[in-house]
Parts: C-alpha cells; structure tokens; sequence
C-alpha cells in the first residue's frame, strides 16, 4: 500500500520536494567529499613518506641515544680504578677487587633498560675474565661461554692491539656450549667494546641485545630495517634480505627506489651509522589502494545512509501531512497521529482544535443561513420583501407547496402552566418538522405565528407522498384533539419563488374553510364564501331576539339561537362564519345589557363570550357557550327590573331623550347638580361605558332603524340622530359596524327580497 502511495506521488508534492532537497545536499556534500578524496589521493603518497621518514627519525634517535649511553657507562666502568688496579696487578688474584668489579657489572647488567646481555672484562695479562656471572677462564671464555663464528679468542686478542676507545660490531647470534648440557643460545647481541688507549688495559666488552633494541626502537610499517657503520658494514639487519651497498645512502638523509623498493635512511649524528627502512612499493601502493577503496567505501555508505535517512525523514516529515490531508478530505476531521516529534503532536492538536472550531462555525453558519432562510420566506409570505442579501437565499426556480398549520388551543390547554404551554407549543412545531423533513429533506418549516406554521416542501411530484405524510400526522393529533385542534391549508397547485405572498395569504383564506368539529382537517381546496355576519342572522330573526332579550326571556332566546345554528349546519357552513354568528350574538346580548343601562363588565368576566367562541371546535360547544351568555343575560336584565338606581337612569334616559341633539357629559352633569368628572365615573362602572360611547352607540342603533327606510337619505339620518357632519356619522357607524351606511342598507335591501323570494 505504501509503495502505490508512493508511486502516486506528484512531482510538486511535499515529499519529493523534501526527497529532492536532502538529495541535494547529499550531492552537495559528495562533490565537497570527492574533491577532498581527490587531493587527498595526490597527497597520500608523500604522507606515507613523511610517515616512514618521521618514524625513521625516531628509531634513529633511539639508536643513537642508547649507544652513546652504553658508551658513556662503559668509559666510567673503564676509569674504574679498582679495574685499572686488577689489570696492572701482576698477582694471580684479588678476591675482593674481582668482588668489587663483579657488582658494578652486575649493576650495569641489571639495567633492564640497557638491554646489556653481559659485560665481559677481557685482561690480556691475567688468565681470567670478568663477567657477571663471575669470573671464568679467559681461554675458555670466547670458546664455551659466547661463542660466536665472527668472535672467537683469535679476534678479540688482535683488538687488544687496535687503537680507538669505542667500537660496535656486527651483531651476531651467540650460543653457550655447556660440556654436559644442550648449547643455550643468549640471541641475537651487539659485540661493542671499549678500552683505554694502553695495552695492558682491559677490554671491555659489553654484549648488548639486538633484537629487544628492535623492538624498543625500531617504528615502521614492516620490519626490514638495516643498521651500516661509516664502512657500509652491516651492523645489523632485520626482515627480507635486500641490497646493503652504501652507495646507495649518498647523503645523511633521504629515501631512493631500487627493484620496486623504497629505501629510508638516515645517519646518525653520534655514531655515523646509516640507519635503513625498507619498504616494497607494492606495500605502499597497497596501502595507498586500500586506503582509498576505504574512503570510497566509507563516501558510497555515506550516500546510502544519507539517501536512507533522506528517504526516512520525508516519509517522517510527509506522512502525518498526509494522513491529516486525507483525513481532511474524508471526514474533515484530522486523524489522531501519535509522533516521536513533539512539534507534530502540537500541529495535529492544533488542526483537530481548527478542524473543531470550523465544525462549530459551519453548524452556527448553517443554523443561522436556516434562519435566515426562515426569515426571508416569513417576510415573503407577508408580503415584507426582504434584503438582497436575505432574498437570494430563498430566491429558486424550484417549484414548491405550501402548508399553513393552524394550530386552535382548548381550554384544557390554557389550564397548563405557561412553561409547559411554551413546551407544547415547541413540541408540535418541531414535530411536523422532523416528519416532513424525514421524507423530503429540502423542506423548510418555520413558525409564522404564534399559532400558525409554515411548511414549504419542493419538488412538483411530491403532492401525493405529501398527502400521505399529513394523513399520518393527522393519526397523531387527533390522539390530543383535547388540548389543540390542527388545521392544515394545502395550497392545490406548486408555487414559485415570486408567488409566496399570494400563496399565504390564499392558504390563511383556505383554513377559514374548516368545518365544526374538533379532528385535525386537510383544507385542500379553496372555496369562496360570504362573512358577512347578517348573512346568518336576519333582520326578523335579530328583532325577536333583542325582544326576548329585552323582556329577559332567556328560553325563548336560546331557541331562537338554536334554531340558527340548525340552519347553518344544514347549509355546511364553515367554523369561521360558525365563530362571526357567536360574535354577532354575542353583541346582540351587550346590546341588550346596554339597553337597561347594565354593566357588561359582569357578563365579560364571567363567561368571556368572545374567547369561549373562538375556542369552539363543534356546533355543540359553540351552542353551550351562547346559552350559558344568553341565559347570564336574560338574569341580569331580570334584576334590573327589581332594584332602581335614579342617577343613571336620569343619564341614560336624557340620552335616549336628546340624541338626537348636540348634548355633552357637562349637561347631563349639570342637570343632576353633579360634577363631570364624578358623573363619568360613576356612569363607566354602572354601564361599563363613557357618555361618549353610550350616545355613540345609541345613535347607531337609531340609524340602523332607519337605514331600512328606503326613501331617507343618509345625510338626514345624520342629522335625525344627531351628527352635523355626514362623513363623522359615515366614520364613526363603520367603527361600530364594520361597513359604511350605504353597505348596511344594500345588506338590507338584499336580505328582504332574499326572503320575499323564499
């Protein structure tokens, strides 16, 4: 998987562009190591030179240090005046002189870092020598005990004749000869003697050690080493035989090549001697070899690992960038990655706290655009254009119906507290949302009202699925038809964007359509009906009434009312024209109070008519509410009849006598010797109204009376009950009525033939 990963990568992406920078620098790094080899390479050849030369220059030092050193302590043995004395005595043997001289030797032999093997005292006159073994017969001494086939008696008697004070000899293998035991070789040794210039002197010869002076001073790459006197006599030779000619080392120092071999050399500044390293070409050349197939060895792994350690970084460095990429364009969320690098756990913390905020942005975003959206189509609905801004989010070409929920609450429901009523409220509202957002998803449901919803569900060939959908809800509500009454208007066509006012506002006329009763109704057509309440109660029918209301029949009134409410539910009449027909019964009994100067603040307080009808879901309900006002009517006005109250009657039969005049509170106030402002309060709590509004209201009815009358005009109604000026009586008879004069008499004048024709 990670290798298809791999080979996916773009060239521009975050890895290879790592890749190609740490392989950049590698290169960048091999050519600076490359350039170095190749100087390097020039110049390892003259380094193994110096190399060899300096360690030449040390074994030479050593050399020559350690023979001046011998030389030094065999002239003080050879000043030894106990020596000298035993050299000169002509007696056959000093035992403590021999004693004294045997210690010194063994001092100097002692020396481990003399590397003296022995020192012999050679006394030409005496038939004994001195070693530190003791003393030993001088015949015998180079015969048994050193022999050597370069040193014999003979060799060492004719240098007793020689004239110089210091002489290294060749080194030469020396082996002791026991009569009864195997030969004892004592090594490879340096014969180097020392010795006055007289010839009854002794000889000193101290027998030094070849090959541990090797191993102490001796510094090179091999051991082929070559020790030459002043002569060019080989004094010592060590490793593979080579060409000992001192032509060859005509200056104090320097190397040659000869036969494929490198020549060192070097003499000494003490003895003279010309010390020699031999080194093969071959070794050199090996060595030069080896040393750069190490180096390149060492570049070609410093590339690998550099390009390993590249590849690994910007697999570390593009990997969690990945993972947060992909898991980015997956979910938008960024995976939990777990790094050995605090930098990456803080980035990752960071983004999942960014890829946090953004969710919750996006959620507030996405809330608040619904909101808006509910705003703009609320404001469209009413007919409230909205902003710019606002309309293009609502603005579509998709089609769409709309449903208006008119929500009726019950008296059971206002029982309930106002938290759970607010409860209530919410439940229903999000409950259609849910079920219609369950099964078209685009819908948009918002509250128009405080009892109203709105409902827009796109797409045109969703109306039988819609259907179905509020077939179900209606299955639900109907189970708490005791606490509210739903009615849903379904507008019968889709609507446009533009077309959302005048869908409302046919909808809202729609839900007028609802018939009497109290299960959930699908209004889904639009029927025009009349409002006009007179529609419901005829003149003949309203004449009866307001008698039997006057004379405080409440049994005969309530049949009257009944009988009505038989008609219109015979014709189908809808529960809105049911609701204006209480209404309008409802003023027929403040009337009828207001006729016997009663207050109607009782009857309002107690059975609250105009509430209890709207609340009315059946004709059977409306009915109980109308009885129970008319029959609280029909008892007020009967105990009107048994108490008498002078003040307000004097009031109200000087209105009914001056209506028709320009009177005033301040009149009636005088006629009583009253105050105006103790007659008005008095007046608003026995009747429930001003002076003001009793008149006014007197007039009217007056000039509904008159109005039947085909042949007065309206201007002299106005001036019969009272108004100098027609358009105040035109305006103040539409506030009380609802319609103009003229309205009301072609109300009349229809009413009348209507029933000549039945």
């Amino acid at each position: 998987m990670r290798i298809n990963r791999f080979l996916k990568l773009k060239w521009n992406s975050l890895f290879v562009k790592l890749l190609i920078s740490f392989i950049a620098m590698i290169l960048f790094l091999l050519s600076f190591n490359f350039l170095s080899l190749t100087f390097f390479k020039t110049n390892i050849q003259q380094e193994i030179i110096r190399y060899n030369t300096l360690g030449l220059d040390k074994t030479v030092d050593g050399y020559e240090k350690h023979f001046s050193l011998i030389q030094n302590d065999l002239l003080l043995m050879s000043f030894n005046e106990t020596l000298n004395a035993i050299a000169k005595s002509e007696t056959a043997y000093d035992y403590g002189a021999v004693a004294s001289v045997l210690r010194q030797i063994q001092t100097m032999t002692n020396n481990t870092f003399l590397y003296m093997n022995n020192l012999l005292v050679y006394m030409p006159n005496h038939s004994y020598a001195i070693e530190k073994n003791g003393t030993s017969s001088a015949a015998d001494l180079f015969v048994t005990n050193f022999v050597s086939p370069a040193y014999g008696k003979s060799f060492w008697t004719e240098q007793l004749k020689e004239k110089y004070a210091f002489r290294v000899f060749p080194a030469d293998r020396f082996r002791k000869i026991d009569s009864v035991g195997p030969v004892s070789d004592l090594g490879l040794l340096f014969p180097i003697a020392s010795k006055r210039g007289t010839d009854n002197n002794p000889l000193l010869i101290a027998l030094v050690d070849g090959e541990k002076m090797f191993e102490r001073f001796h510094f090179s790459i091999n051991d082929s080493f070559l020790i030459l006197d002043e002569t060019g006599t080989r004094l010592f030779a060590k490793g593979d035989a080579f060409d000992a000619d001192a032509s060859m080392y005509p200056e104090l120092e320097g190397h040659t090549i000869r036969d494929e071999l490198y020549y060192f050399y070097k003499k000494g500044p003490y003895t003279g001697f010309t010390y020699v390293n031999v080194i093969p070409h071959a070794y050199i050349a090996s060595q030069v070899s080896r040393l750069n197939a190490l180096l390149l060895s060492i570049m070609a792994a410093a590339v690998l690992t550099g390009i390993a350690i590249s590849v690994i970084l910007s697999y570390k460095f593009n990997n969690p960038i990945q993972q947060m990429i992909e898991g980015m364009k997956q979910s938008g969320n960024p995976p939990v990655i777990r790094s050995g690098i605090h930098e990456w756990n803080w980035i990752n913390e960071k983004m999942a706290d960014m890829a946090q905020s953004n969710r919750e942005m996006s959620s507030d975003l996405t809330h608040k655009t619904s909101l808006l959206k509910q705003y703009g189509y609320l404001r469209g609905a009413k007919s409230l254009y909205p902003m710019n801004a606002i309309r293009e989010l609502i603005e579509t070409d998709k089609p769409y119906y709309l449903l208006v929920f008119q929500m009726a609450f019950t008296r059971n429901y206002r029982e309930l507290t106002e938290e759970t009523q607010e409860k209530a409220s919410y439940f229903i509202q999000e409950f259609i949302n849910l079920n219609i957002a369950e099964h078209f998803t685009d819908a948009v449901t918002l509250q128009a009202e405080k009892n109203q919803v709105l409902t827009l569900v796109f797409g045109e060939s969703n109306r039988d699925k819609l259907l179905d959908v509020l077939t179900k809800l209606k299955q639900v509500f109907d189970r708490d038809k005791a606490y509210c009454q739903l009615t849903v208007a379904f507008h019968p066509e889709p609507l446009q964007a533009s077309g959302l006012a005048a869908g409302y506002e046919k909808c809202r006329q729609m839900l007028l359509a609802r018939c009497m009763t109290d299960d959930m109704q699908i209004v889904t057509e639009h029927t025009p009906y009349e409002e006009d309440p007179f529609l419901f109660l005829p003149s003949a029918q309203e004449r009866e009434l307001a008698a039997q209301l006057q004379a405080g029949e409440a049994e005969r009134a309530v049949a009257i009312v009944g009988r009505l409410l038989r008609q219109m539910e015979q014709k189908a009449m809808n529960s809105h024209q049911f609701t204006l027909f209480g209404k309008e019964i409802a003023s027929q009994l403040i009337k009828a109070l207001l006729t016997h100067h009663l207050d109607v603040g009782a009857l309002m307080e107690s059975h609250s008519p105009y509430a209890q009808i709207q609340e009315s879901r059946t004709v059977e309900e409306l009915e109980r509410v109308l009885t129970a006002c008319i029959e609280e009517t029909c008892r007020l006005i009967r105990q009107k009849k048994d108490r008498h109250d002078p003040v307000k009657e004097f009031v109200l039969d000087y209105i009914e006598k001056h209506y028709n005049e320009d009177i005033s509170l301040e009149m009636a106030a005088e006629q009583l010797q009253r105050s105006r402002s103790y007659l008005s309060t008095y007046l608003k709590e026995k009747t429930g109204m001003t002076f003001t509004d009793y008149l006014h209201d007197l007039r009217i009815r007056r000039a509904k009376e008159m109005l039947g009358e085909k042949d007065v005009r309206i201007n002299e109604i106005s001036e019969k009950i009272g108004y100098q000026n027609v358009n105040s009586f035109i305006r103040m008879f539409k506030k009380i009525c609802g319609v103009t004069p003229g309205e009301y008499r072609r109300l009349l004048i229809q009413e009348g033939d209507d029933a000549q024709q039945t």
